[in-house]
């Protein structure tokens, strides 16, 4: 399989979050409190909850399973170096992972100090171990046209809607996975036609805040179209949301790392590295070819800066440098 070099954490963070002892559940639940205080995003919450039971099960199985405040630098620095060394995880995900504990160590010295004697002294000490350095940006995914249609005859030939569905939605739209995992069917309906193309409901985008920022999208009603009716009539669930997964037997939202995990069967078959965010700068970049202006680009992508969005845009030097001799 070609894709970008991607590891996942192989525990599962349920798995064992029953048999973590109360202190520690306790304090993530008193943690998680004040996250909500401060206003964080739903999505931050859900990664901070996300990683906590992953470390806190680690502390289970390796530590026996101890209380957050007494464990020592030494415990942390194990800790690292068995996300680094043991679940081969990626700088960035070992950083996410150390910002976490380090946010919920803050927590313990600022706000619990003063009242919870457990952690009266208590120090950060996770900041002491240096975060590891961050890889080389990987090189970025432009998709063709032609490449969109080749992917889309072969699901097309497998009957695999939902697939086609996802993938025209995110090209033609822009949108990052967390704003396509927020698109309902409600949003393609004829009270929300205008002028041929589906408006949607507003969505979160990206920014700080319970609310964030709020946008629309604006979609051509026949790129929907063709594949939004054969998609549905697989659905036999009453969830307005337009993207789903079943398990258990219980049908739910997809969850964000459900894109990645689709994409990775198209990667497969292109042979090249296929991720949710590629559509972006595969629309970007054929729009600027077609010679659309770079704001209107921008507004569609939902970017504060404009050189954001060029930074998206795919330069081809080798044509322009041609052209100068034609």
């Amino acid at each position: 399989m070609v894709k970008r070099h991607m590891e996942y954490h192989i525990y599962n963070a349920e798995e064992a979050w029953e048999d973590v002892s109360e202190e520690n559940k306790i304090l993530v639940k008193e943690f998680m409190e004040y996250v909500s205080a401060t206003d964080k995003s739903p999505e931050t919450k859900r990664v901070y909850i996300h990683n906590l039971k992953l470390f806190f099960q680690w502390v289970l199985n390796e530590r026996e399973n101890k209380f957050f405040a007494e464990l020592k630098k030494r415990d942390f620095m194990s800790w690292l170096s068995y996300l680094v060394d043991t679940q081969k995880l990626s700088p960035s995900r070992v950083r996410q992972l150390r910002s976490t504990i380090s946010s919920l160590s803050n927590f313990c010295e600022n706000v619990l100090a003063d009242e919870d004697k457990r952690f009266e002294n208590y120090r950060n000490l996770i900041l002491k171990i240096p975060a590891p350095p961050l890889e080389s940006v990987r090189e970025i995914t432009y998709l063709s046209d032609e490449q969109i249609n080749k992917l889309l005859d072969w699901l097309e030939e497998q009957q695999a809607w939902k697939d086609c569905l996802y993938i025209v939605l995110s090209f033609y739209t822009g949108a990052r996975k967390s704003e396509i995992r927020q698109f309902k069917i409600s949003d393609f309906t004829k009270d929300t036609l205008q002028n041929g193309m589906y408006k949607t409901s507003l969505k979160r985008a990206k920014g700080r805040g319970k609310i964030g920022k709020q946008r629309y999208f604006l979609i051509p009603q026949e790129i929907v179209d063709k594949y939004l009716g054969l998609y549905l009539t697989t659905r036999v669930d009453d969830l307005d949301d337009l993207f789903v997964t079943k398990y258990k037997g219980k049908v739910n939202s997809v969850s964000l790392n459900t894109f990645n995990h689709w994409c990775d069967k198209y990667s497969e078959y292109l042979g090249i590295p296929v991720y949710p965010h590629c559509y972006r700068s595969s629309i970007a970049t054929m729009l600027k070819e077609r010679g659309k202006d770079p704001v209107k680009i921008q507004k569609m992508l939902g970017h504060k800066d404009i050189s954001t969005t060029m930074g998206y845009i795919r330069e081809n030097d080798e044509e322009d440098i041609i052209d100068l001799f034609q």
